[in-house]
């Protein structure tokens, strides 16, 4: 991607990511989950959702609840890299 496609206006994104987390959510071990995650600029939405069956709901809500307040910045989602987060690397709080 370049410089200029970098800086042009985004209106709309759908992307599938894989989020590994453990330390930013105080877990016992690490976690692995595919995200799902929807930004429509027009109609106001910025929406998470955890794709991993396996997983307690409770980790889903905490997961989903962690992304909503420290991912609150569509380009973080538009600029990973080989669509991979490391969760316990993003900074902490709302941007």
């Amino acid at each position: 991607m370049t410089d200029s496609e970098r800086k042009r206006p985004l209106h709309s994104l759908m992307s599938v990511f894989d989020l590994k987390i453990q330390r930013a959510l105080h877990l016992e071990r690490s976690v692995s989950a595919r995200v799902i995650f929807f930004y429509d600029k027009d109609r106001g939405i910025q929406r998470f959702k955890v794709l991993n069956r396996n997983m307690p709901a409770g980790v889903h809500a905490r997961i989903t609840a962690w992304l909503e307040e420290n991912v609150r910045d569509h380009h973080i989602i538009g600029a990973l890299a080989a669509n991979e987060m490391d969760g316990d690397n993003i900074k902490e709080g709302p941007h």
